[in-house]
């Protein structure tokens, strides 16, 4: 048996798959005035047959067993991809000044002062004789070779003084002095009566002395009690000892400015996102973006800062602070370049858009040579921006909302109908699901729209996602992705397109927004938009001028030597609809060569019946029934046929769209009864049966 299936509804709807239920008869070996029994064709159409061909496509409400067409494409993840960005600004140039500083300072050796060869002697040394109040100036030391000047901040200069004389002596005033200028450096007083061999000490702060120069005199007023003293040979000097103490400080100098650990810091805050609504950030990883510390010297001594973001963390074990030291020259400039791939921002507490910046002088020395400083000699210290911005990796905070773009192709096919099928067809509720999951912590929006293409006739259309239907919400945190459904309604959607030019491609456009309300959650570059498209289509159309076309072979057992004596007959044509369209039947008897190609020849026989459709609603089939009588060459026609050929047509009563369900078919069964008669000098006539069957 011979089949050809000429219709296929939208997704093997109607293309009622066929069950052929021969139930041949076996011909009556006919006497010379009997009939011959012929089943042309007896066969159901049903759409419950389709279904067990294709059950991965086909889905039965087990309720109402109406038919569905279900197919699914999965969407390729739309990722987030370098999207989510943030915009970094400079921080300002933050002045560190140098402060207070160390400096060499010199040994001052001790001064013995002869104080008796100022005093004239008119009688020798060994005398007895008032002692004079005296004066004195001494230099202390050599030009000292650490500095040319120093103003102190901190310190002092001790001062004793040792009596070597046999009498008491009362110093008035002391003073040390720079034998340059002048300036007085110490000046003390009441150092109070020092006994014969003795010694008394004093300390003067240097922050209250002038500009100390790089060498010092000092002068001394001595009083004496009155009386006459007996002056031995060799008691005749006052010892003088000077000492710079208590880790002095400067705040100005020229000199040898020794290497010396500092902690001279500032703080500035870095911003990290200049958006309307910045991304606020508890901890985020980098996909791209550098940042350069810069370092401007403005002092004359060589200078090493530690620049310090305390909240970005380092990638590697053991994930310590970022932490970097630049040297720079005396009036240098210098940078050091950071890769933010190697870091994590990791911030307790509130999400932030700013963190704070720390640059100290740890280290300032002047070498072997002289450097002129003062305290208020700064450096510079600021962070600069190379890359625009800086491209998240991910990201757990507020984050800014942006944009994504989405084009998806979903390579479903809606014209997928068999060529030899010829009419109209109109849909119902086909619907197309989208199952789409947000692969992050964050609210999406959707500004989508379903394009439907027919890449045939360049057919474009397209629907909008609705409102109420246009956002996915994330799923709780440590949760799996939330299955966020959208269901479109697309029957006018696809009216746009004439059958059976219909869609032969989707595309899934437009743009996601994320985070459009600006809450916390977790996003990543992997973020993405997918899931699954799922077309549904209910067995629910509305059919015009459709054509079904069905062959059989005919199988007569008539000898074919003696189908000349075959001269009358019926055909009985049986319909039993129980399917909701309206058939027209026709059938053809047609020879062996009745097809080339697509065409049909040689039609022996036709005939037609017009069905109407089944009140499916009320569980009722409709039968029609037709018995025809032939004569001569017709009945010869059937006899000698190769092949029977109905054509149904196929259309919904009154263009309504009706349901169908597994229970629909159509049962068709033709039969025919051919004879002829005997007369009575037709004795020798044998009869047109095969002496093989039975």
């Amino acid at each position: 048996m011979k089949n050809i299936f000429l219709i296929s509804l939208v997704f093997v709807l109607v293309t009622v798959s066929f069950q052929c239920i021969p139930k041949f008869e076996e011909p009556v070996a006919p006497s010379w005035d009997t009939q011959l029994g012929i089943t042309i064709l007896n066969k159901e159409y049903t759409l419950k047959d389709l279904i067990s061909k294709d059950t991965s496509v086909i889905t039965i409400d087990s309720l109402t067993n109406e038919i569905f067409y279900k197919t699914s494409s999965a969407s390729n993840p739309s990722t987030v991809g370098d999207a989510l960005v943030i915009h970094p600004v400079p921080t300002r140039p933050e002045s560190i000044q140098v402060g207070l500083f160390r400096v060499q300072t010199p040994t001052l050796p001790s001064q013995t002062v002869p104080i008796l060869d100022s005093i004239p002697f008119p009688f020798g040394y060994d005398s007895v004789m008032n002692f004079p109040d005296t004066s004195v100036r001494v230099p202390l030391g050599n030009q000292f070779t650490e500095f040319e000047f120093v103003k102190f901040a901190s310190g002092v200069l001790s001062l004793s003084l040792t009596n070597n004389l046999p009498v008491p002596i009362t110093p008035d005033t002391i003073i040390i002095y720079n034998t340059t200028d002048g300036g007085i450096v110490a000046r003390y007083f009441n150092f109070g009566t020092i006994q014969p061999s003795g010694i008394s000490q004093q300390n003067f702060p240097l922050a209250q002395s002038d500009t100390m120069r790089d060498q010092l005199s000092l002068y001394a007023h001595i009083v004496t009690e009155s009386g006459s003293v007996h002056l031995p040979m060799g008691a005749k000097s006052i010892t003088f000892g000077a000492n710079i103490t208590n880790n002095p400080t400067a705040s100005a100098a020229r000199g040898i400015i020794p290497s010396q650990r500092t902690s001279v810091a500032r703080a500035t805050p870095f911003t990290t996102d200049t958006s309307a609504q910045p991304t606020k950030i508890n901890f985020a990883s980098f996909k791209s973006g550098r940042l350069a510390f810069v370092v401007n010297n403005h002092s004359d001594v060589e200078i090493r800062l530690n620049l310090k973001l305390n909240d970005f963390k380092r990638v590697a074990a053991p994930h310590s602070s970022l932490l970097d030291s630049i040297f720079v020259n005396r009036f240098g400039k210098d940078s050091i370049s950071i890769d933010m791939t190697e870091y994590n921002i990791d911030y307790a507490g509130q999400p932030s858009s700013q963190f704070n910046f720390e640059a100290e002088i740890t280290t300032l020395q002047s070498g072997a040579s002289f450097s002129t400083i003062k305290s208020t000699d700064f450096v510079e210290a600021y962070i600069t921006i190379p890359d625009e911005n800086f491209i998240l990796q991910s990201v757990n905070g507020r984050v800014t909302p942006f944009e994504s773009i989405v084009a998806e192709t979903l390579r479903v096919s809606l014209t997928d109908v068999d060529p030899h099928f010829s009419g109209n067809l109109s849909f119902s509720g086909f619907k197309v699901g989208l199952g789409l999951y947000v692969g992050g912590g964050v609210k999406t929006a959707l500004d989508m729209k379903i394009y439907g293409i027919d890449t045939v006739t360049g057919i474009i259309d397209s629907i909008l996602i609705p409102a109420g239907e246009d956002t996915i919400f994330p799923s709780p945190q440590g949760q799996p992705p939330k299955l966020n459904i959208i269901n479109l309604n697309v029957d006018q959607f696809l009216s746009s397109f004439s059958f059976p030019n219909l869609p032969n491609m989707f595309v899934f456009a437009g743009k996601a927004r994320f985070n459009p309300d600006y809450q916390q959650g977790f996003i990543a570059d992997t973020t993405s938009l997918y899931g699954t498209t799922d077309f549904t289509i209910p067995m629910k159309m509305r059919i015009f001028n459709g054509l079904f076309l069905d062959t059989s072979d005919v199988e007569t057992n008539i000898d074919q030597d003696q189908l000349e004596n075959i001269n009358f007959g019926t055909i009985s044509i049986n319909v039993n609809n129980g399917m909701p369209l309206r058939s027209s039947l026709q059938l053809d008897i047609l020879d062996s060569l009745f097809l080339d190609g697509d065409s049909i020849h040689g039609s022996r026989f036709r005939t037609t019946l017009l069905v109407d459709s089944a009140r499916v609603s009320q569980g009722l089939s409709t039968l029609a029934t037709n018995e025809i009588t032939i004569q001569n060459a017709d009945a010869k026609a059937i006899a000698k046929g190769d092949f029977s050929l109905i054509k149904l047509g196929l259309q919904t009563s009154g263009n309504e769209i009706v349901t169908f369900r597994t229970t629909d078919k159509i049962i068709i069964r033709i039969t025919a009864k051919l004879g002829y008669r005997v007369k009575s000098d037709e004795n020798s006539v044998q009869p047109p049966i095969k002496t093989s069957a039975k």
